[in-house]
């Protein structure tokens, strides 16, 4: 099976790295629910159903 990289540019997800690279090994990709996407600052952020919202750190 061939790896691939997946550059991403959503920065308040929680797997996205400084320089623009999806951390996780694995994504999924689908539409969002509309039930589901409370946790997305922005509905077009939502293709990526791997998506966690980053938590703010005050340190």
């Amino acid at each position: 099976m061939k790896q691939q990289v997946v550059r991403c540019q959503i920065e308040s997800c929680r797997h996205n790295s400084p320089d623009h690279y999806c951390q996780l090994t694995s994504i999924r990709v689908a539409p969002c629910a509309p039930r589901q996407c409370g946790n997305v600052a922005n509905k077009r952020e939502s293709m990526c159903a791997s998506f966690e919202k980053k938590e703010v750190s005050f340190f």
